[in-house]
């Protein structure tokens, strides 16, 4: 059965953003002063310096989280390569911080030589997290024995929330398929046939046009683009993980929809897929 899990972080108050910005009442970007040329041109946003949005700049906050990742072997080795430019967890976390402390010594510099305010505060949260999964013992539990998906993979996230001026803070989410046998990195190929691209990426542009209609009230035929989704463009996504429930395919923010709609995970069953798994 399929999951779209919407996640729409503070997509009231980014709505309203986006209103402003619908109404010309956003700081002018191409201006030599950031915040444009208008002084009273934020009095219209002053309820986000209530929730931190435009608030003079405090400083710099940087954290990394490594969660069920191993520190030694094989696997260990290649997601660090992968994800840390090989380096340990310790040097990769020196390495950014120091990084983050570079873009914001410049950033603070350039604002003090032109008078600036520096919106902020600035901040970089990462966190690298690392699951178990048995595909192939998961789909002949969900009905689609006889695959020739892998016995075992890790799966690898990584997301970022960060902050380094601008109107709002980003986001990011990826994932890593790691076949623990052969210590390789899978990707879409490995688990379906190339003639079963299209059906795959039609599947998932239904499914989701199907539960954003839903979310969004809306009747057959109503162009969801006006609720925010890129209909139009739409594009599969080769960003995908595994679980015990199926095969999950993400979409970050702008990918498919406004920011304001957030990012988008959609899961397939394996039942589901069991005319497309190789």
């Amino acid at each position: 059965m399929k999951h779209l899990h919407h996640i729409s972080k503070a997509a009231f108050m980014l709505a309203a953003f986006f209103l402003a910005v619908s109404c010309g009442t956003v700081p002018g970007r191409d201006s030599g002063n950031p915040q444009g040329d208008d002084p009273d041109i934020f009095e219209s946003l002053g309820f986000f310096e209530s929730l931190g949005f435009f608030e003079a700049n405090s400083g710099l906050e940087v954290s990394i989280s490594f969660q069920n990742i191993p520190q030694e072997g094989a696997l260990g080795l290649l997601v660090r390569e992968l994800l840390c430019q090989g380096q340990d967890p310790a040097a990769y976390n020196a390495a950014l911080v120091a990084e983050k402390q570079r873009e914001w010594d410049d950033a603070a510099a350039e604002a003090a030589a032109n008078s600036w305010d520096l919106p902020g505060p600035w901040y970089y949260h990462e966190t690298i997290a690392g699951v178990m999964t048995r595909p192939r013992a998961d789909a002949a539990a969900g009905g689609v024995p006889g695959t020739s998906l892998p016995e075992e993979c890790f799966v690898v996230s990584r997301s970022r929330d960060y902050y380094s001026g601008g109107a709002h803070g980003m986001r990011e989410t990826e994932y890593l398929v790691i076949d623990t046998q052969s210590l390789k990195q899978l990707g879409l190929e490995d688990f379906f046939a190339p003639a079963t691209a299209d059906r795959l990426a039609g599947m998932a542009k239904d499914a989701l046009r199907e539960n954003l209609r839903v979310k969004l009230g809306q009747n057959p035929g109503e162009p969801l683009d006006d609720g925010g989704y890129f209909e139009a463009s739409f594009a599969m996504t080769d960003n995908f993980y595994l679980s015990p429930q199926g095969l999950g395919f993400h979409w970050g923010l702008y990918e498919i929809a406004s920011y304001a709609m957030g990012e988008f995970d959609l899961v397939f069953g394996y039942d589901e897929l069991a005319g497309l798994l190789r």
